[in-house]
């Protein structure tokens, strides 16, 4: 097996019934859960010994179904499987561990878990009716086993049978269908699959089971099918014959004489019986004898042929132009084989409807993927429905690419645009600007600020100058003596404390302004230069606006994938049909069609006869000897006069519309045969047994 990443086979699922007819939601969400897988020939797509757990919904090629049967030496062929199908879907439901798939040539398809498979079959109509709403062959094939089992039977023609009920046996759930199978009480119902039962079983009481899937097979088809007849059913042979015990009469069975007579009458009688009992136990072993051997007669009787098979009109089936009539009368042909070819007729106006919108869809999708790996394109050829998008996203992008380097500080960067390059070149000026009036305000207050720290320190030093006057003449007042000197000394140092606080005044005064010179700086910028630029939601909003075209792109895929479809299925319904035969039969006539005429699907070619079945019409009392399963010959004369000769079976016969006439269906054909054709019925038969043989000429003897 390889699995197949890089292949999609999504187009191969959607051209192929049933799968093309699901539910669009459905299709799609199986399609998220399988995956694409190729098988070479002889590959198995799973093996015995354990029940599978994926399904393979087969797209191309054919896989077969074999399985091991008790009492067979091969592998049995349970099914084949072609594209359309779902390869072991009831093997997973029933888990069956002793079947294996194997491809039979190349297989593409798609492998899917069983749990999903069942649960999508379940709900949709189309894998619904296709897979669930009839019992599948392998389904029959284990019904039909479980009964042979369950009435020990051998198994080795469980095949046959199978053929011959599949078609009858139908499938019900339980408990939703409870009362319909009330109604089927003719059929035996073998688990398929369910919860709380085991698969194979013969159906019960439904007690503890929560769901169960259940096939039911006819018991009076079942029982024709298993006696070898489909008409009738096989009457059991008769019994063996077994000789009566007849009472002995004789005169040496009579009571025995009185003690009174002679010995010599005694040894005589006791002879006489001894002699008598010897004959009569040799005539009996040699009646038993040969009541145990069969007397053989060839009888022949004369029979009438009528037809039984299918005879039906050949149809067109297809409206169109006829190139070729294959036909002629007499002819026979094989399944498969060719009988005409029709053109049927082109819709101009619908395919080129299709080849417009798959191309539109295809130049919208490359420009979106073009325009979302940032290649070259032009706003004019964006697709009208996320145009508005695509003018947001350039804008939103070229955006976030200017704000980008300015946070980052970088005056040039190759990567932006020649408009995107003055914008960050304007940016840079407008804060250089800013900054240089800042700088041109702060010096300014500084030299202010230093002229009122120079009239400040000047005053200082006057103030402490004029203290220091004050304090000298204080001092000179002190040395002297008398009253008026000491009220002098005394204003003197009431002026040297007005002094002190004058200096520390204009101390402070010049502490704070030299203060206010060293707090001067430049001021903020008036520009944003990085964390202000909002990027976090900008970029989200060039994800949101990049998922809508994303979108778009991806509804516009979905529409491509199916156009394609669309114009696949249209050039298949325009390419050449064939009229090929479904069965095996003989052209018996032919119409007179020329080439080019016109056809529908009710036009006539031709007619053919298949040869399936026949039914010969003999006295029913000629053929009272035939058992089933016995050989008997037919013989008829061909066209060149000479006798033909086919053997075959005897399977069983039913009336004929006249009482004392009987019908033999004959399977079996031949071309010269034909509707009310005599011919002649040969076989060797047992009559009866020897015994029978000797007593009727003993009974004409003594006549």
């Amino acid at each position: 097996m390889v699995t197949d990443g890089a292949v999609d086979y999504s187009k191969l699922l959607f051209r192929t019934e049933p799968f093309s007819k699901m539910a669009s939601a459905r299709r799609f969400q199986l399609l998220s859960q399988a995956r694409s897988v190729r098988y070479f020939p002889g590959d198995y797509i799973f093996k015995k010994g354990k029940a599978p757990s994926e399904v393979l919904l087969l797209l191309g090629g054919s896989v077969r179904m074999l399985a091991d049967i008790p009492g067979t030496e091969q592998p049995v062929l349970l099914a084949t499987y072609e594209p359309g199908s779902c390869v072991g879907w009831d093997i997973a439901l029933a888990d069956i561990c002793g079947a294996q798939a194997v491809a039979a040539g190349e297989v593409t398809g798609m492998l899917l878990a069983a749990p999903a498979f069942l649960e999508f079959a379940r709900y949709d109509n189309a894998l619904r009716d296709t897979f669930l709403n009839k019992p599948s062959h392998v389904e029959v094939w284990w019904a039909v086993l479980s009964e042979l089992q369950r009435r020990s039977l051998p198994l080795e023609n469980a095949q046959q049978i199978v053929e011959k009920v599949a078609s009858v046996c139908i499938t019900r759930d339980w408990p939703d269908e409870a009362e319909s199978m009330e109604s089927k009480k003719n059929h035996s119902w073998v688990v398929s699959g369910g919860e709380g039962i085991v698969p194979g079983t013969l159906w019960g009481d439904g007690s503890g089971v929560l769901w169960a899937r259940l096939t039911g097979v006819p018991n009076e088809q079942l029982d024709r099918a298993i006696q070898g007849h489909p008409l009738i059913p096989e009457q059991p042979l008769p019994k063996p014959y077994s000789p009566t015990k007849i009472p002995d009469k004789s005169p040496a069975a009579a009571a025995v004489p009185a003690t009174s007579r002679s010995l010599t009458l005694k040894r005589f009688a006791t002879g006489a019986v001894f002699l008598v009992l010897s004959v009569a136990a040799v005539a009996a072993g040699l009646c038993g004898w040969a009541s145990r051997q069969p007397t053989l007669e060839t009888i022949t009787t004369s029979g009438r042929l009528h037809f039984s098979g299918d005879a039906h009109a050949l149809s067109a089936s297809v409206s169109g132009k006829l190139t070729e009539l294959r036909i002629r009368p007499g002819q026979r042909v094989g399944k498969g084989t060719i009988l005409a070819i029709v053109q049927p007729p082109k819709d101009e106006a619908k395919a080129k409807m299709l080849s417009e919108t798959l191309a539109r869809a295809n130049s919208q999708i490359e420009y979106c993927d073009q325009f979302l790996a940032g290649n070259s394109t032009r706003i004019a050829d964006a697709p009208e429905a996320v145009s508005g998008y695509v003018r947001d996203l350039l804008v939103l992008k070229s955006e976030h690419r200017v704000k980008s380097a300015i946070s980052a500080g970088r005056t040039e960067d190759p990567s932006l645009t020649k408009d995107e390059r003055v914008k960050v070149a304007a940016h840079f000026d407008a804060l250089k600007a800013d900054r240089a009036a800042r700088v041109d305000s702060a010096q300014q207050d500084s030299s202010i600020k230093r002229e009122d720290l120079v009239d400040a320190e000047e005053a200082l030093r006057d103030a402490k100058e004029e203290l220091r006057l004050q304090t000298q003449a204080a001092s000179a007042l002190m040395g002297q003596r008398g009253d008026e000197a000491k009220m002098d000394a005394a204003s003197a140092q009431r002026a040297i404390g007005v002094y002190k606080r004058t200096v520390a005044a204009r101390a402070d005064a010049v502490a704070r302004i030299r203060k206010e010179i060293a707090s001067i700086r430049v001021a903020p910028a008036a520009v944003a230069t990085s964390t202000p630029m909002n990027l976090d939601k900008l970029e989200e909003s060039i994800r949101s606006t990049t998922r809508r075209i994303r979108s778009f792109a991806a509804s516009l895929r979905v529409l491509a994938v199916e156009t394609e479809i669309a114009i696949d299925e249209m050039n298949a319904d325009w390419a050449p049909r064939q009229i090929i035969a479904l069965y095996p039969g003989l052209i018996t006539a032919a119409e007179a069609l020329e080439p080019g005429a016109a056809v529908n699907p009710d036009t006539i070619l031709g007619k053919m006869v298949t040869r399936q079945a026949w039914d010969i019409e003999c006295p029913g009392q000629s053929i009272r000897f035939l058992k089933p399963g016995q050989d008997f010959s037919i013989v008829a004369v061909s066209t060149n006069g000479s006798p033909m000769r086919i053997k075959t079976r005897y399977a069983g016969s039913y009336p004929g519309k006249q009482k004392s006439k009987t019908l033999l269906r004959h399977n079996a054909s031949d071309d010269n045969w034909r509707d009310g054709g005599e011919v002649q019925l040969e076989a060797v038969v047992v009559t009866g047994n020897l015994l029978d043989r000797w007593m009727s000429k003993v009974g004409t003897v003594s006549h």
